[in-house]
């Protein structure tokens, strides 16, 4: 398998520092869930609170969940203001964003003077969501189908979403140069010429064939070894 790397050969630097950086994130959202489990089993409410503050912009709204009527699932609305990782989100002792400032966040976003619309503040929202998904998607029906399924979520509990919203969040292929692609790189837009595509396109699909991350770690090592040996 290792032979079919060769042609990485014709990466550069930066884009083969993003695909570790990929793997990377697998440990930093393993440890990051870790902290706040022990943070919400065994910290103090000033503890937690500190922690959310960390997670938030300055200045964000943030409460306890528990401050809230109990419900018996979590609507995309209240997804919106969760602060704790995914798998932390049915925690009884959880910070969240404050109910109150999703309405201030439209006005203060509002694509309208004076209006109180949501797409604004949602089209930040969805910006947001794909550079935290830390996704890399190469196929461009992949990266059509999950910007439209985040776009969905988010627009599923909130009223008055217009086309404004549904037209800047689309991704667009051809706003790129002329024979580049554009892909979606640890959540991030990147815009790659043809044979900068196809070896990463390559190699996405190693990666996904491989499933421990010793395995994904060997192969990035591999391919720095193969490109300095020249």
């Amino acid at each position: 398998m290792l032979s079919s790397l060769t042609d990485l050969s014709a990466l550069p630097d930066d884009l083969v520092r993003q695909l570790e950086n990929t793997i990377a994130n697998y440990e930093y959202r393993k440890n990051k869930l870790h902290s706040w489990r022990e943070v919400l089993d065994h910290g103090t409410d000033e503890e937690i609170m500190e922690k959310a503050r960390e997670e938030c912009d300055e200045g964000a709204p943030i409460s306890f969940a528990r401050n809230y009527p109990k419900q018996g699932y979590l609507t995309v609305a209240d997804r919106t203001r969760e602060i704790v990782p995914l798998n932390m989100q049915d925690h009884p002792r959880r910070p969240v964003i404050m109910k109150g400032a999703v309405e201030v966040c439209y006005i203060r976003y509002s694509l309208s003077e004076g209006r109180s619309a949501p797409n604004g503040w949602l089209i930040r929202v969805h910006e947001r969501a794909m550079r935290m998904s830390k996704k890399t998607l190469i196929e461009w029906q992949e990266i059509v189908d999950f910007s439209s399924e985040v776009a969905a979520r988010l627009a599923e509990r909130h009223y008055g979403i217009t086309s404004h919203f549904w037209d800047y969040v689309r991704p667009r292929s051809y706003e790129v140069h002329t024979g580049n692609n554009l892909v979606l790189m640890s959540g991030r837009w990147v815009s790659l010429p043809y044979e900068q595509y196809r070896n990463v396109q390559m190699f996405q699909k190693i990666i996904r064939k491989t499933e421990k991350l010793e395995d994904r770690l060997e192969l990035l090592r591999a391919a720095r070894k193969e490109r300095a040996d020249g």
